[in-house]
């Protein structure tokens, strides 16, 4: 670590010492030699001329630091910047939800304080007494400014990425369910149904894709270097609103006729069910004129039989109206099949 300005006084001030220490024992210049036994006078460190020395390098010293102090407050707006760390703070910014003005005003910031650091003070100052080496110090400072500004435009990057893979999946997610072939008229109802929302996340997805755009600028202002398979991302996905118009198209009209084939085949469905239970009807009538209690066993057997039959009949009835409902026609009403099944009850 490399000494303070107290480090340096301190340092003048134990040499002065050991300067007045190192003669110990030889006579002064100024003494007379004294007699045998006597003690010889040398230099001492309370002596008025030792006090005066030191306060007068005391005085040269704080003197000579005032220029380094003046060069420390320079870079004293940037003491954040000598303990942030890049990655930390970009994923702080994003955890934000920040907007592409507020990320543009955080790297014009970072940039224009990097930028300003290199310019505050020559690489070396000489201030007098003291040399002031800040290269390193603006060195390490512009550099932490410039990877700030470079990690936000890096997330700018990563938000685009994301943006366009969902752009394409859902897209995606459109061509794989509007290009499905119905097996039933449950399936191709929600086909239809599905067709007439798509244009809803069509609107979506074309905001979507602005946003894209907006990103792609931001990055392009700043000269940022986008990599070369994001380029083939973003055409992917800038090229989607162009192919899915004949997509829907073709399986628009495919969905129609699908669906009135389904609808045909049902009406055709419905009238052979219609005439089964009005032969089921003619069957009820029919065991009105057996009459005689004792030729219930002869026909008993056919009751049962025709009895189940309404009653799968009855379910088939359920079905029908379920599948009536699919299709937006009115339910039909099969009241005949209760009533045939009260009217057996006596056989």
């Amino acid at each position: 670590m490399p000494p303070t300005f107290a480090d340096l006084e301190a340092a003048v001030l134990r040499a002065v010492e050991n300067a007045v220490n190192a003669p110990a024992g030889i006579p002064r210049i100024d003494a007379e030699l004294p007699l045998q036994g006597a003690v010889i006078p040398t230099m001492g460190q309370d002596e008025e001329k030792i006090l005066k020395a030191r306060a007068s390098i005391v005085s040269v010293i704080r003197k000579n630091l005032q220029g380094p102090e003046e060069i420390q407050q320079l870079f004293s707006k940037y003491q954040d910047l000598a303990q942030m760390n890049a990655e930390q703070y970009a994923l702080e910014f994003r955890s934000k939800h920040a907007t592409l003005e507020e990320y543009s005003e955080a790297i014009e910031e970072f940039r224009t304080r990097a930028e300003a650091i290199l310019n505050t003070c020559s690489d070396e100052v000489c201030t007098g007494l003291v040399q002031v080496d800040s290269k390193d110090l603006k060195e390490t400072l512009s550099r932490t400014a410039v990877e700030v500004a470079s990690k936000l435009l890096e997330q700018v990057l990563i938000q685009l990425h994301s943006l366009n893979q969902d752009i394409i999946q859902r897209y995606e997610v459109i061509q794989a369910e509007v290009s499905k072939s119905p097996t039933n008229s449950e399936e191709v109802v929600a086909v239809k149904k599905y067709l007439h929302e798509v244009p809803k996340e069509l609107a979506s997805l074309e905001a979507l894709i602005i946003q894209g755009r907006q990103k792609e600028d931001f990055l392009g202002k700043y000269a940022y270097d986008v990599p070369e398979e994001e380029f083939g991302l973003l055409f992917t996905a800038y090229e989607w609103p162009k192919r899915i118009g004949s997509i829907l198209e073709v399986n628009s009209q495919r969905i129609e006729e699908e669906n009135e084939s389904f609808q045909q085949d049902f009406r055709k469905r419905l009238a052979e069910f219609n005439a089964t239970i009005a032969e089921y009807a003619e069957q009820v009538k029919s065991f009105e004129c057996f009459g005689e209690i004792d030729n219930v066993a002869m026909y008993a057997e056919q009751v049962r039989e025709l009895q189940r039959n309404i009653e799968a009949a009855t379910e088939q009835a359920e079905k029908i109206n379920i599948e009536e409902s699919l299709f937006s026609l009115p339910n039909s009403r099969f009241n005949q099949l209760p009533q045939m099944i009260i009217s057996l009850e006596p056989y």
